[in-house]
């Protein structure tokens, strides 16, 4: 049985997970809880309040992904196939769902074999800073890890280590802010 497909995303959703990758970050986060221990999806479902039929096949999918190693058995379950410092946010989501997009023409170059006929193309007024918000999203992501999001994460930043979830730069949550579709430069 497959996890049904999430409905058409609101056009004022911007970068919304699916599902999927949300049930699958929630169970990555658990097992990095429990690291080294053998973690069934009852256990997993059973601490949030997620269908238990989902868990499984979330992480069955994650297994094959090798994201997870699952063991058979009365005693069996999944744990994590790597440790939690060396498997990042942005891994899991491009593994589960792909490169979320932003805009209609990054579905259309990321799907389609014609890509590039938009109409706008050429003279675009906005591919540039959302490919840049895009960017800024992603390295989040990929700098953010397993660990960071786990309970070991949230007490080594208690003790003083640093947040791995940076700030945007400056300048581009500056020219994001002032951003107009409808001009080619950013409003003062």
């Amino acid at each position: 049985m497959r996890i049904a497909a999430d409905p058409p995303r609101a056009a004022s959703s911007m970068l919304q997970l699916t599902k999927k990758t949300e049930y699958g970050l929630i169970a990555l986060i658990h097992l990095a809880d429990r690291e080294g221990q053998i973690v069934s999806a009852r256990e997993i479902a059973a601490h949030y309040p997620v269908p238990k039929r989902l868990m499984a096949e979330v992480l069955k999918e994650l297994c094959q992904k090798e994201l997870v190693h699952s063991t058979r058995g009365a005693t069996g379950g999944y744990m994590l196939a790597r440790p939690a410092y060396a498997i990042t946010l942005g891994e899991v989501v491009r593994v589960l769902e792909g490169m979320p997009t932003l805009t209609s023409c990054e579905s259309l170059a990321l799907f389609r074999s014609d890509a590039g006929t938009c109409d706008v193309e050429p003279v675009c007024p906005i591919r540039s800073p959302i490919q840049r918000v895009r960017g800024a999203i992603w390295a989040v992501l990929q700098k953010t890890t397993l660990q960071d999001m786990s309970r070991a994460g949230a007490r080594a930043r208690v003790d003083g280590a640093a947040d791995p979830l940076v700030p945007i730069e400056p300048a581009l949550a500056a020219e994001v802010r002032h951003f107009s579709p409808l001009s080619r430069r950013p409003r003062p």
